[in-house]
């Protein structure tokens, strides 16, 4: 049979039975290698040698007083196991297990097979014990040093065997800053204690969940901590024996930039599509203006020789007037498109404003409100004075006519500074100061897919024959071709509001003349909508 050799430390001071004790394991199946001394000050001085497996330790000895030798020998020397002697009092051995002993013997009871057994199984236990607290330490070291927050939860079951609660057994540093509580505060609460049912109820159910299919789970979730804002977690959920392994990544970080970049392209693409469309709708502007011409000169070449009294003269009249409105419809397309010519200047947006504002309230009508605003002294703009009035007029005719019922129009201007984080999220802005005009009404709304399309020609949300689709496409060329922005912030039922960037210049208005754009329309002249 074969024997395994094991170094044992006999701390005893009475020579006769530590004679005794040598002898009786002298015919053990495992062979000892025994050190022996009578104080604990020399069995200290051994086992800081070195090379000792166990410990048979009496209780009295003449250096050491109560338990005074156990608590250094264990304190000092937590991996070896220690077997206690004592000849009569088993209270003091029992009490001796209580503070790190693996096993006790009575000297008057002992026999070999007994003080072999003691030793051998103080042995395997103390063996089991340094493994699964070594176990333990590589375990909490890997959770402490996982980016994740890690929680261990154990199960709670009813008189019938249902899952019902979730102790906390444990919880990394992670979780901690995470809960936003020490983890003594958090470990053996239950889960139902530890937040609100509309918080705590989902990752309750989930760990049921995976408890009872025996399987992991993986997801992306959105967490609304109390007096947090929403936060992104990779979330992973992992089945104990009875109870589950929770790990929770913050993700927010990652989610915002994938939620920019998606939003970064998705504007993007907008801006190419209505490149894309300009393009075509200024060729085909240009094509049918060409058209127009043809119609319009020989119609009224035709006219002149007619007499007055002429059953075709009434006939080429409305021909006339219909090549008017069309051609009015090329100069809104050629707007969008950017193909018109300007004649930009330095201007003062509330100068234009302000000769506007009689001509904006009879528009609008009685049931509008009329609210201009200027915040602080406005910086100059370089743009065509006529088309900001068109701009503006556009804008507040169409605030009006998403008001049917009446309600407030708001137009403001004040100076504006667009930094780098702005640009970046609103893609062909150029950062530097601005002058913005802010048109906002009180009237249905749009949704997303109402406003990504809402500056393309022809689209219209008005019913057929009330509108052209052109109003707001025109509002887009012209701001582009002047170097500007335009960007519409709207939900249903909540109104909308048009923001107008324009860049600002260093260099003093110039006046404006006194018949100028939609503000001196009179007669027959034509307001392009």
């Amino acid at each position: 049979m074969q024997t395994t050799t094991a170094r044992l430390l006999l701390v005893e001071d009475q020579a006769d039975f530590a004679a005794v004790v040598k002898l009786m394991l002298q015919n053990s199946d495992r062979t000892w290698e025994i050190s022996e001394v009578d104080r604990l000050a020399p069995a200290l001085d051994c086992l800081a040698g070195g090379g000792i497996e166990a410990v048979l330790l009496d209780l009295r000895l003449p250096d050491a007083t109560g338990f005074e030798a156990v608590d250094r020998v264990v304190a000092g020397f937590p991996d070896i196991p220690v077997v206690v002697m004592t000849s009569y009092d088993r209270t003091l051995a029992a009490d001796a297990l209580g503070r790190g002993a693996q096993d006790y013997i009575i000297k008057g009871e002992v026999n070999p097979t007994l003080l072999s057994r003691a030793l051998t199984y103080a042995l395997m236990r103390k063996s089991a014990e340094v493994a699964l607290r070594r176990s333990d330490a590589r375990f909490r070291a890997a959770v402490e040093g996982s980016l994740d927050a890690v929680g261990i939860l154990s199960a709670v079951r009813d008189r019938s065997g249902r899952v019902t609660d979730f102790v906390v057994v444990d919880i990394n540093h992670n979780a901690e800053r995470l809960l936003g509580r020490p983890r003594d505060a958090v470990v053996s609460r239950r889960l139902t204690e530890l937040g609100p049912p509309e918080a705590v109820g989902p990752v309750l159910q989930r760990s049921v969940s995976v408890m009872g299919e025996g399987h992991a789970l993986e997801e992306e979730l959105s967490v609304a901590l109390p007096g947090t804002p929403m936060r992104w977690f990779h979330h992973q959920m992992v089945p104990l024996e009875d109870g589950v392994s929770i790990a929770l990544r913050d993700t927010t970080s990652r989610h915002d930039k994938e939620e920019d970049l998606h939003r970064r392209e998705e504007q993007l693409r907008q801006s190419q599509k209505m490149e894309a469309i300009g393009r075509l709708a200024g060729g085909v502007a240009h094509d049918f203006n060409n058209l127009l011409t043809v119609i319009r000169g020989h119609g009224e070449l035709v006219l002149r020789r007619l007499e007055e009294e002429h059953p075709l003269r009434r006939n080429l009249q409305e021909i006339g007037l219909a090549a008017e409105r069309a051609s009015a419809l090329t100069h809104q397309l050629l707007a969008f498109s950017r193909k018109q010519v300007l004649q930009p200047r330095t201007l003062d947006l509330a100068e234009v404003l302000d000769r506007m504002e009689s001509l904006l309230q009879r528009m609008i009508g009685e049931d509008v409100e009329l609210v201009t605003r200027r915040r602080g002294a406005l910086g100059s703009v370089r743009a065509d004075p006529a088309q900001m009035e068109q701009i503006i007029v556009n804008l507040a005719v169409n605030a009006r006519d998403a008001m049917p019922q009446g309600g407030v129009l708001t137009i403001e201007l004040a100076n504006a500074e667009l930094d780098e984080t702005y640009a970046r999220d609103h893609p062909t802005v150029v950062p530097g100061p601005h002058v913005v005009l802010s048109v906002t009404d009180t009237g249905h709304g749009m949704d997303p897919d109402t406003q990504s399309r809402i500056f393309e020609p022809f689209f219209t949300t008005k019913e057929p024959g009330k509108g052209t689709g052109l109003g707001l496409a025109t509002v887009y060329g012209i701001v582009k071709q002047s170097e500007g922005s335009i960007w519409v912030y709207s939900e249903p039922g909540r109104g909308s509001t048009f923001k107008v960037y324009l860049p600002r210049v260093d260099q003093p208005a110039e006046p404006l003349s006194p018949r100028t754009g939609a503000a001196a329309v009179h007669g027959s002249e034509m307001v392009l909508l």
